[in-house]
């Protein structure tokens, strides 16, 4: 990576990782810290409410006690990060990934979600991952990358129902792949 992909994530963790929330701000937010406190993944999925976020419980859960459990957030805000820029890469050029991320850093909702207690990032990060490894079965026709592709929209899915409303952007992918000279 050259030195200004570096500096864009440089300052992606210094507003995201500083900033890390030690107690609930938003939403469902104080009881997704409750149930970092139940002991038992099965006993918080039966205690959270509709949708429950499996994934999320499962994660919070394991960083709780020795990481903030908004550290989750902000290290699945990072790995989204970095697969949007190798998935923009892909679709245009470096210098447009470059540029996409530039506002990725800055945009407050982006910066809320990565830095509280929230299932979102989570959801980005199972997302991105799966639009990638769909990309790379669309360029190389294995089928291994269109498992993946699909294991990880799965788990998109089994975290949040409403992540399905994203399903069109997977016919926008193999469209614009379709048709792009």
């Amino acid at each position: 990576m050259d030195s200004n992909i570096l500096i864009v994530i440089f300052l992606f963790l210094l507003s995201r990782f500083l900033f890390l929330a030690n107690y609930p701000h938003f939403y469902d937010s104080p009881e997704y810290l409750k149930l970092a406190q139940v002991g038992n993944l099965f006993t918080a999925l039966q205690k959270s409410h509709e949708s429950i976020h499996p994934i999320y419980i499962y994660l919070i859960q394991t960083v709780h006690g020795f990481l903030p459990i908004s550290f989750v957030s902000a290290f699945f805000g990072l790995l989204t990060f970095i697969g949007f820029y190798f998935l923009i890469k892909r679709l245009f050029n470096k210098r447009t990934a470059f540029l996409s991320l530039i506002p990725l850093v800055f945009f407050p909702h982006l910066w809320l979600i990565q830095t509280n207690i929230m299932h979102e990032s989570v959801d980005h990060f199972l997302l991105i991952v799966s639009l990638l490894c769909f990309d790379i079965f669309l360029s190389n026709k294995k089928l291994i990358s269109l498992i993946i592709s699909f294991l990880f929209l799965i788990l998109a899915f089994i975290n949040f129902s409403g992540n399905s409303i994203w399903l069109p952007v997977f016919a926008g992918l193999y469209i614009f792949r379709k048709y792009k000279k």
